[in-house]
């Protein structure tokens, strides 16, 4: 069985999302990445690898030989489900629930304590105040549209994580 990149990495349109919203963009991983086609109007996008988020192998049209070629400014970081997932999780502070049915995701900040009235006598129950589904194609997508409403909504800040991550990386160079 071949890998089945439709089935770990979400859509260019949900990438370009996450990468204006703040979503880190360097360290290795896969890339869309936009090449000029010499017969279309259009720029075609296209996925590849990158173990270093720098560079990439590139295979030549002449000889078919492979080399390496670097990754341009403009790369759109392609998270997998695993990295998704990591974000997702860092919805802190909140209660986070993920149904999947057929790529519908939900998550529900459980806020609002309720007075309920039941046949033993009256209890309290802890509520959702606020709850978001998503639903899409593929699962990749889901957990792309669901981090997307998180950061837009400010239960997971991308731009946190990017300067920790800066400063720790600083620190090794002092």
């Amino acid at each position: 069985m071949l890998f089945n990149l439709d089935a770990e990495a979400p859509s260019l349109e949900l990438c370009k999302k996450l990468k204006k919203l703040g979503y880190p963009q360097q360290g290795g991983g896969w890339f869309w990445i936009k090449e000029e086609s010499p017969f279309l109007d259009t720029d075609i996008y296209f996925l590849v690898f990158s173990a270093d988020g720098e560079s990439y192998l590139k295979r030549s049209e002449k000889d078919g030989e492979y080399f390496e070629t670097n990754l341009l400014e403009d790369r759109i970081k392609a998270p997998t489900c695993r990295e998704l997932e990591e974000w997702l999780l860092k919805a802190n502070g909140f209660f986070k629930s993920w149904r999947k049915y057929d790529y519908r995701f939900e998550f529900c900040v459980l806020d609002s304590w309720q007075t309920i009235q039941g046949i033993g006598g009256t209890f309290e129950k802890l509520m959702p105040s606020t709850k978001h589904t998503v639903e899409a194609n593929t699962i990749p997508n889901a957990r792309a549209e669901m981090l997307i409403w998180l950061a837009e909504n400010g239960y997971v800040k991308f731009e946190k994580e990017r300067n920790e991550a800066d400063r720790t990386d600083n620190d090794k160079n002092l």
